[in-house]
């Protein structure tokens, strides 16, 4: 199973079956992810992970200022997911966001770049999509067409 993870406050998870077919999409508070991770740490041998697709998260300067008080609720995620996938002994594949328009026109899930934020459960499930595809797991959604 692949599983990608849109870190932050609300976490979007999608995974996907070793063929890169889908098989869920969630938003979980980040406690609540928390004990996903943890449950999948524990059950790792019935329901093992290939992959963790993650998009990154990097403090730009021009958006600095939009975290001040904050307690970063993104970089803990990843944080989280690090050490899983440290313990689990399973790749971690970070992306960055400036892919999610694309990644979301193979996903097929809508993205409006006016919006500030495409929900947190489609981003993951896109960058999954997206990670999927570019590693031949997946096919590109054109050759279906």
């Amino acid at each position: 199973m692949y599983v990608a993870i849109d870190p932050g406050k609300r976490v979007g998870v999608a995974t996907f079956a070793l063929d890169g077919s889908d098989r869920s999409k969630a938003l979980l508070p980040e406690e609540d992810f928390r004990l996903y991770l943890i449950n999948h740490i524990r059950m790792q041998n019935n329901y093992p992970i290939t992959a963790f697709i993650v998009e990154g998260f990097w403090l730009r300067q021009k958006e600095a200022l939009d975290q001040v008080g904050s307690d970063m609720p993104a970089s803990r995620t990843y944080g989280a997911v690090e050490l899983a996938a440290q313990m689990m002994n399973v790749p971690l594949h970070v992306q960055p966001s400036s892919i999610l328009p694309q990644a979301c026109k193979w996903a097929r899930v809508p993205y409006n770049p006016r919006k500030k934020h495409t929900p947190d459960q489609l981003s993951a499930y896109a960058h999954g999509v997206y990670w999927l595809i570019n590693n031949k797991i997946r096919r590109h959604p054109v050759l279906d067409a």
